[in-house]
């Protein structure tokens, strides 16, 4: 059963600028400084929770914020023209399965650890929980995990309605576009292409409601332009806490990519800039 899902709002800022004073803490996955997200992960799949990037849980229980953004760039640039088919994750996680298995029905249904790239600085387990924002072929959505392998996600691709790893596109608690609404994703008319640049921006606030803690949920997607940026969408939703961060422990900020869509072989790789602020 779908857990609870409330309200959100969100119009934030533009370019990457921390305020006066601000610490942001940086991660820089383009191949040189650190490896991007590759394609030898399990199933295709690729992830990393940089070290700088934890956060506490009390923080959102305590009613405050916490925030993430990154920009994605698909390599090479100009590789393909046509239209991308996989997504990326900007999120906080929890949890992990540690020593956990699963079917590749990508590769001839082997069985494989769930671990990451080994190009990164070390090999991680895939998380178990967390909250956050995809980044699809059809633009920004949001992405909840159960702690069981599945998850609920909402974006254009099902037209704003709920899918579910467990049954796939459904026509329930289906978002509105409207920001006036209390949970909502903009329309945009998208295409996920390489060598563009993408900016994601997660932000999470911590409420309590009638005894309990909730945390609204609100992202951006912005489009790098030769003359600027673009606000292509924005969205919001909001989660009861317990839910998506059961663990007295810290949270993890997350970057991740999903399989290529078939194309296994390509040169893909994904270059990602990430800050836990400045905006």
């Amino acid at each position: 059963m779908i857990k609870h899902i409330l309200a959100g709002f969100a119009v934030m800022s533009l370019i990457a600028c921390g305020g006066a004073g601000a610490q942001i803490q940086s991660y820089i996955a383009d191949d040189i400084t650190h490896p991007a997200l590759q394609i030898n992960g399990f199933c295709y799949f690729d992830w990393y929770k940089p070290d700088n990037m934890q956060k506490s849980q009390n923080t959102l229980k305590q009613g405050g914020t916490i925030q993430l953004q990154a920009r994605f760039q698909w390599q090479p640039p100009g590789y393909n023209s046509s239209a991308l088919t996989e997504h990326s994750i900007l999120a906080f996680t929890q949890g992990e399965f540690s020593g956990a298995t699963a079917v590749c029905p990508f590769q001839r249904n082997s069985v494989q650890e769930l671990l990451n790239s080994p190009e990164h600085p070390s090999r991680q387990w895939l998380f178990r929980y967390g909250a956050g924002l995809i980044l699809t072929p059809k633009g920004l959505g949001f992405e909840l995990w159960n702690g069981d392998q599945t998850a609920y996600t909402w974006d254009q691709t099902n037209n704003r309605c709920m899918q579910s790893t467990l049954i796939g596109n459904t026509s329930i608690n289906c978002l509105p576009n409207d920001p006036i609404s209390a949970s909502y994703i903009t329309e945009s008319d998208f295409t996920l292409t390489h060598g563009m640049y993408y900016w994601v921006r997660l932000t999470m606030q911590g409420h309590l409601i009638s005894g309990q803690h909730w945390t609204k949920m609100r992202g951006e997607l912005v489009q790098e332009t030769p003359s600027g940026a673009t606000v292509v969408q924005h969205g919001s939703i909001s989660f009861l806490t317990d839910s998506y961060f059961p663990l007295d422990d810290s949270i993890f900020g997350t970057m991740a990519r999903s399989s290529p869509g078939g194309n296994f072989y390509s040169p893909t790789k994904v270059k990602v800039w990430m800050f836990d602020g400045g905006f």
